[in-house]
């Protein structure tokens, strides 16, 4: 959203009880609007006021990442990461001990 239609766009979003958050430190790369945070459920009439209002919004994402996932994935990792530390570890240890035998 543009910086010039903000307060019609936000005037509208309040008329129709519409929740948003808007963050204008939060841009997006090379981007010169404004960061509007709206729910998903309220999409389809979003839209239809946009149309009816002339207005030009610019979508950048539709659906936020699943973090709970990203989680799943990391832990994943970091276990795979300690068993091989933990293996090269026993390794050197036993060759230290072969060694001094």
């Amino acid at each position: 959203m543009q910086q010039r239609d903000q307060l019609v766009f936000e005037s509208i979003l309040q008329e129709n009880n519409i929740d948003f958050f808007s963050n204008i430190k939060e841009k997006a790369f090379l981007d010169t609007g404004i960061r509007y945070f709206l729910r998903e459920a309220d999409r389809s009439k979003i839209d239809a006021l946009l149309i009816k209002h002339q207005l030009i919004a610019q979508i950048e994402s539709n659906n936020m990442p699943d973090f709970t996932s990203h989680k799943k994935i990391m832990k994943i990792y970091y276990l795979i990461a300690m068993i091989v530390v933990l293996l090269m570890l026993a390794v050197i240890v036993f060759d230290a001990i072969r060694s001094q035998s």
